[in-house]
């Protein structure tokens, strides 16, 4: 299992889109914005978007870059200190990759 590794990590793909302090993903529009996830509570039923609003090819990509960074942020509250497991996200296309 990944517990039992040297150095156990869990690493989810981001991108530089998904974070509106960067370049590609603050000054290109749509931003990624999950607002308070109206989309998700809807069930998805007719709701297309996570924050609930019309369906943007460009701003769903951002929005699930956005979600992963998230999912990254929580796994690791979660179960790091009860695991040891280093949950981390990474940019690949840099050209230095630096976990956030």
């Amino acid at each position: 299992t990944v517990q039992k590794s040297r150095d156990p990590r869990i690493v989810i793909v981001g991108s530089i889109t998904g974070n509106t302090n960067t370049v590609g993903g603050g000054a290109v529009w749509p931003w990624a914005d999950l607002g308070k996830l109206n989309g998700l509570a809807e069930g998805g039923k007719g709701v297309p978007m996570m924050d609930g609003g019309n369906f943007n090819g460009a701003k769903a990509y951002k929005d699930s870059k956005l979600a992963n960074m998230m999912t990254v942020l929580e796994a690791h509250r979660r179960y790091h200190d009860s695991t040891g497991i280093t949950f981390s996200s990474l940019y690949p296309g840099q050209t230095t990759c630096i976990p956030e």
